[in-house]
């Protein structure tokens, strides 16, 4: 679990809402919430709304993670491809 991913988590039991009831106040799936406190990070606009159905300060959220932590997968990948392009130029 990411820092992220337990900032919701913590916020959502600060609610006393099951992944299922805060899914469907996101419209979206229990699913889905459960990817987002095991680590998937999601879009500001999300994040933004989970926030405000979880009454919560978006900050809160962010609380103690490290930019390195909202990475995707694709934007590491990139950045990986690009170090490698870099290394056979030189």
């Amino acid at each position: 679990m990411t820092r992220l991913g337990g900032n919701i988590r913590a916020a959502r039991a600060a609610q006393n809402l099951t992944q299922v009831a805060l899914g469907e106040l996101c419209n979206c799936t229990a699913q889905y919430i459960s990817e987002l406190e095991r680590g998937k990070v999601p879009s500001l606009r999300f994040l933004g709304m989970l926030a405000l159905m979880l009454e919560a300060p978006l900050t809160l959220l962010f609380e103690g993670v490290a930019a390195e932590d909202l990475l995707t997968d694709e934007v590491t990948e990139a950045r990986a491809t690009r170090r490698r392009r870099r290394a056979r130029r030189a």
